[in-house]
């Protein structure tokens, strides 16, 4: 592991701003402009991304002890950087505050949740600190809610994708979308229905379908991330496309060895029933959903999480039984901070 070099400031501010008063603040929140109150560095350079990201979090200390300190009317952020410091934030401190334990092989399920909260502005697209943190606690609150509830001896921090839902008024909208891993979790290797919490093939595990066995196995087929500071995140996370099984179609020639329609996602025509996948299926649809997250990963993106969902759609006079993907990519960041943000 490389060897971190942290800004001696860093501790000396964490300690101060607890206890000191608003003049105190006044001087810190300043400084934040000209670069000399939190500087990360990793390897004798400034890690800008991360030093950001920990001077947003220094001013929504300062303006939750004290909304009413000098200086802070004037910290404002646009629409758009709105969302990312939120989304920044949240990844950055969930991240390291739960991280991986489980075993390396990664047999893993996922929930997930989606939570909303507004953002009023003092402009048409000008959002205080003031009003950001908020937001941003409220959505903190309901992401510790949800890792919580999560029924699992050990738990890890997915992602939080903070969605711009628009405006109304001086208000903005904006969404959640969050994933908790659930480590740990052995599925037995048999059969499952396609869809709708349906179960197994043997008719156990209602809740549960072919969709969380699919997620659940995504994972041994890929490579894992290593830091050289032991820990990272992801910033700019995006949803850009969504993926049907007409969308990737099997080539004329190529051998399908399921016993469903020629695609490399599952899908079959049928009207009334609620067909089986074997384990193999189980495994091939997997394998495939790697190779089309690579084929659509934008430059500079790792995959962060896919989303399998079950879905039922009409071709001509047929109806079909399908699923869908949702890739999630992100930029991937090594952090260099080894202190849990409270």
């Amino acid at each position: 592991m490389r060897k971190t070099i942290l800004s001696i400031s860093i501790m000396l501010i964490a300690m101060m701003v607890a206890i000191q008063s608003c003049k105190k603040d006044e001087v810190i929140a300043s400084n934040v402009e000209d670069n000399t109150s939190i500087k990360m560095v990793q390897n004798g350079e400034e890690d800008l991304t991360e030093t950001k990201i920990l001077r947003f979090f220094e001013r929504m200390s300062l303006v939750k002890e004290n909304p009413n300190c000098q200086g802070s009317d004037n910290w404002n952020y646009s629409n758009d950087s709105t969302v990312w410091y939120i989304e920044a934030a949240l990844n950055y401190k969930y991240a390291y505050k739960w991280q991986y334990e489980g075993n390396e092989e990664h047999t893993d399920l996922y929930g997930v949740d989606s939570s909303f909260t507004t953002i009023l502005s003092n402009s048409s697209e000008i959002y205080n600190i003031v009003e950001i943190q908020k937001s941003y606690d409220e959505l903190a609150s309901k992401l510790e809610l949800q890792y919580n509830n999560a029924e699992a001896d050990s738990k890890f921090f997915v992602f939080s994708d903070i969605l711009d839902k628009g405006k109304s008024g001086n208000a903005l909208s904006i969404m959640q979308y969050s994933v908790i891993g659930k480590a740990n979790q052995v599925m037995p290797q048999s059969g499952w229905i396609w869809g709708n919490g349906l179960g197994d093939c043997a008719g156990n595990n209602f809740g549960m379908d072919a969709t969380n066995i699919i997620e659940n196995r995504l994972l041994a087929y890929r490579y894992g991330i290593t830091s050289p500071t032991g820990y990272y995140g992801f910033v700019n996370i995006a949803n850009n496309i969504t993926i049907s099984p007409t969308d990737v179609p099997i080539p004329s020639g190529v051998n399908n060895p399921t016993s469903f329609e020629d695609y490399y996602l599952f899908s079959f025509y049928n009207d009334n029933g609620n067909p089986c996948l074997s384990y193999s299926d189980i495994n091939w649809y997997a394998s495939n959903i790697v190779n089309i997250e690579q084929d659509n990963k934008p430059t500079g993106n790792e995959i962060v999480f896919t989303e399998v969902q079950s879905d039922f759609t009409v071709y001509g006079s047929s109806s079909a039984v399908r699923h869908i993907i949702e890739p999630y990519y992100g930029e991937v960041h090594f952090y260099a901070y080894t202190t849990p943000i409270d």
